[in-house]
């Protein structure tokens, strides 16, 4: 009886994908819409990888689809894939097509496009998971790219220099099925990315230590964003956030966030103000670095707990002001250097009345002091 089980287990499934195979429902390449027309009406699921051809040249709707156990690819002429300047014109190589399904709801793999040239819109308004990355690379024609309920994913990465439409509601969480876990926007044109830092997630990279050149699981490079003027980050716990300015607002927390736990906060360029969002109680930075701003004043008191405090190169820069709790602040390294109009000759703006105090030393251990390149009285120390 058992064996007579197991074989009809096993017929059965060589009966189920015999059906797949002979519906056409196993690794897909799409030609044109006839082929996603005979796709579409046989297959719910895919079970293997969807794929578009070189040469494909005209829209693709792909209602029907539901689940693809496997990639999305697409894979372009990489001397075409050749990066470009944020600011470049509009390609019109190619007329402009749209890849549309609106009934996908989970890719249990990838999706990776790169150099898809002529791709106008790609429109999955209804995908709710990628098990792995989310790659959209070199992608010069890309003008609307809707992912409206995409909550789930392992990494996003997106280069599409013309993206002036992104719909997104919010992220919510990251999947064990890429490498590192990751956002990094390397050139659109929008004006908001909150959506994918609002919820308090946990990105934690796998390097074991961090410093200025590692990856970062979060990554805004304002240039590359230019329609950007304010980023909202509300993740819980991450081991990196690398945030370049250019005339850009930053806040610590959203909505949703109570506490924040950064491992290496890494703030240059132009950032006009840095502020924490007022339901925020906590936030814990191992290591911050900051470099070139124009602000006059850096205002750490949004911060409970600093480790390791670098600020740097900053020609604007008048004062420092630290939270009272530093004091209580241990096992501390304080680098200040480069910053010419900062003047170090008191704890306090007045200093002969002794009021409005701006420093606080710590009574911990401080196992390193650098300060350099800046107006220092021994008063100050």
């Amino acid at each position: 009886m058992y064996l007579q089980r197991i074989g009809a287990v096993v017929a059965f499934l060589c009966f189920f994908l015999e059906a797949v195979w002979a519906a056409g429902c196993a690794n897909v390449t799409i030609k044109s819409q006839d082929d996603a027309d005979e796709v579409r009406k046989n297959c719910k699921d895919i079970q293997g990888y969807l794929t578009f051809d070189d040469y494909l040249d005209e829209s693709i709707n792909l209602d029907g689809i539901e689940f693809i156990n496997g990639d999305i690819r697409y894979t372009g002429e990489s001397e075409w894939g050749n990066e470009t300047e944020i600011g470049g014109p509009y390609p019109t190589t190619l007329k402009p097509i749209t890849i549309e399904c609106s009934t996908l709801k989970t890719v249990n793999g990838s999706i990776y496009f790169w150099a898809f040239e002529g791709l106008s819109e790609f429109l999955l308004p209804k995908l709710t998971r990628v098990e792995e990355s989310f790659t959209l690379q070199r992608m010069h024609y890309l003008r609307k790219l809707d992912i409206t309920k995409l909550a789930h994913l392992g990494a996003f990465t997106i280069e599409a220099n013309h993206l002036t439409e992104l719909k997104h509601e919010g992220l919510k969480g990251f999947t064990d099925g890429a490498f590192s876990r990751s956002i990094r926007f390397w050139g659109i044109r929008v004006s908001s990315v909150d959506s994918w830092f609002k919820y308090p997630l946990t990105a934690i990279a796998r390097d074991s230590e961090y410093d200025l050149t590692s990856w970062a699981p979060v990554h805004i490079d304002a240039n590359r964003i230019p329609k950007i003027k304010s980023v909202t980050i509300g993740y819980a716990n991450t081991s990196k956030i690398w945030v370049e300015g250019n005339d850009t607002e930053l806040t610590l927390g959203s909505s949703e966030t109570e506490t924040m736990n950064i491992g290496f906060l890494q703030l240059q360029g132009d950032l006009t103000k840095i502020t924490r969002a007022p339901n925020v109680k906590e936030i814990n930075v191992g290591q911050l670095y900051f470099r070139g701003s124009s602000l006059k004043e850096i205002d750490l008191t949004m911060f409970d707990k600093i480790t390791n405090l670098t600020i740097y190169d900053h020609g604007n820069l008048q004062r420092i002001r630290m939270p009272a709790k530093a004091v209580d602040w241990e096992d501390m390294t304080i680098s200040i250097e480069m910053n010419q109009n900062l003047t170090l000759i008191s704890e306090y703006r007045d200093p002969e009345n002794k009021t409005d105090q701006f420093w606080y030393w710590p009574k911990g251990n401080i196992s390193r002091i650098s300060i350099m390149g800046n107006p220092l009285s021994t008063g100050f120390l």
